[in-house]
């Protein structure tokens, strides 16, 4: 499993690793010695000549952040045709101008992305050149901390500051007509490679790494380092950020060591300075294999199967519902409100980007205190032992996922696997909803529908379907998520 995987714990050692979870760690150099460098504290300045995968605590040592405003100036990009000069790699497609500045960047297209191929030079506050040399920036581009990749000030979206950015379409430092990416657009750059176990070796360049890449698609990485808070500086790495923010003090980057094969996704403290990539804006190539909240959710439904309805009498909805086997399922994601009627959903559920319009499409999400008793009369919210029915009546749990999703909403640019619903179950990539950081996650990705079995006083069992595969996953998550419900009639 993706992306969820930090909510997933056994129930016997939550409390352990909810606490080593908040601790933040970072990968980085450490010379020939196993024994780990902080990078906040001194020893962060001595000379690094390797690297190895080891990681490295954060001590309390801070810098002031800045509260000065992130320069900008109304930008554009223009591209410019191919030339024999822009690279070696058959890769390249040609080069773009950022208008700011004047500078030339390369681009590639890999998969259905196109990135800069080259980190971005364009000089705001709270950027640096590495070792403060404007010979390294010409080379490896510039180091922005977070809120500068964001394009923010630090007294806004800084270290200690929760910036609440929109999820989709984050400009930042980027030029016109391109944005910072975020841990999706990421990750769709790693499975267009080859999966994360491999993007290490075939993004990084061919030349300059201890150990060098093969830069098959020619997103040409370089080891550019980073700069720590206390303004030292530390190379033979890779780090970029995302416009994904991880809670009040950390952001989401992505990671390639000297050393490894792999890449790595992470969080680090937004006031280290990392390198930035920019993505191309989508020409609005999202279609109705993939999602969209635009599309009604009728359009979702599975058009040969006949669904029988019911209607809410609390606020008067109607809903498919269809029968599998024995079992009698809404075909819809659950879209009751009313906190009035129903005093426990008061604060406990939620619209995907507090839009209504979203719920209309494919249901609120709730957390399992609300889920319990949000069902209407004659239904219930289903036991970890009715998920397990369904799943075994259907066949074996790895290949559930893909009779249960729906047709249409799940190809993620090429990327998923969208579903054959063969009984009209139509389930939806909603995504969740969690309490910090980017509070609304994985829409478009998956999917997680609360059962009313409790493990413990933290998690129930719940079952999630990915984009990714067709396993239908029944297991343990905390309380505290919103999820989709799915009513069962009793």
């Amino acid at each position: 499993m993706k992306r969820l995987s930090e909510f997933m714990v056994g129930a016997k050692c939550f409390t352990l690793v909810w606490i080593i979870a908040s601790v933040l760690f970072v990968a980085c150099d450490n010379g020939s010695s196993p024994g780990p460098i902080d990078i906040y504290g001194d020893e962060a300045f001595s000379s690094v000549k390797s690297e190895s995968s080891s990681s490295l605590t954060s001590s309390s040592s801070r810098v002031k952040s800045s509260s000065s405003s992130v320069g900008r100036r109304s930008s554009s990009s223009s591209v410019v045709p191919k030339s024999s000069s822009s690279s070696d790699s058959v890769y390249v497609q040609g080069l773009i101008v950022d208008d700011r500045d004047g500078r030339i960047y390369k681009i590639v297209t890999i998969g259905k992305q196109t990135w800069m191929a080259e980190n971005l030079n364009f000089g705001t506050m709270n950027s640096y050149c590495f070792n403060d040399s404007a010979e390294y920036c010409a080379k490896y581009g510039r180091l922005y901390t977070w809120a500068a990749a964001v394009g923010k000030s630090e007294r806004e979206c800084g270290s200690g500051k929760e910036c609440n950015l929109p999820r989709k379409g984050v400009q930042g430092v980027c030029p016109d007509g391109w944005h910072l990416p975020k841990f999706d657009e990421f990750q769709n750059l790693f499975d267009a490679v080859g999966g994360g176990d491999v993007a290490g070796e075939v993004l990084k360049a061919k030349t300059v790494w201890e150990n060098n890449g093969t830069d098959l698609y020619g997103f040409s990485a370089l080891p550019a380092g980073f700069r720590n808070i206390v303004g030292g500086y530390i190379g033979e790495s890779a780090y970029f950020w995302t416009a994904s923010e991880n809670g009040y003090k950390v952001g989401g980057d992505i990671y390639l060591s000297a050393n490894d094969a792999n890449g790595f996704f992470s969080s680090n403290d937004k006031s280290l300075a990392f390198s930035v990539r920019c993505v191309q804006d989508s020409k609005d190539s999202v279609g109705i294999e993939d999602w969209s909240w635009t599309v009604p959710k009728a359009e979702r439904l599975n058009p040969n199967v006949a669904y029988d309805s019911i209607k809410d009498s609390r606020d008067g909805r109607v809903y498919k519902t269809v029968k599998i086997g024995v079992q009698t399922w809404m075909a819809e994601n659950l879209n009751y409100a009313d906190s009035a009627k129903t005093p426990s959903l008061k604060g406990n559920s939620w619209c995907v980007d507090n839009d209504t319009a979203n719920c209309n499409v494919a249901g609120r999400l709730y957390t399992w205190a609300a889920a319990l008793e949000v069902c209407p009369n004659g239904w219930h919210l289903p036991t970890a032992g009715e998920w397990s029915f369904l799943i075994n009546a259907l066949g074996k749990a790895k290949t559930v996922g893909g009779i249960l999703k729906s047709i249409t909403g799940w190809g993620n640019g090429g990327q998923g696997v969208n579903g054959t619903d063969d009984y009209g179950f139509s389930a939806l990539p909603a995504g969740i909803w969690r309490g910090t950081g980017e509070k609304f996650y994985n829409d478009g990705f998956g999917a997680l529908f609360w059962s009313s079995t409790e493990d413990d006083e933290f998690g129930a069992h719940a079952l999630s379907l990915w984009d990714e595969s067709n396993l239908a996953d029944l297991d343990y998550f905390i309380k505290d998520l919103g999820a989709s419900v799915r009513c069962i009639k009793d």
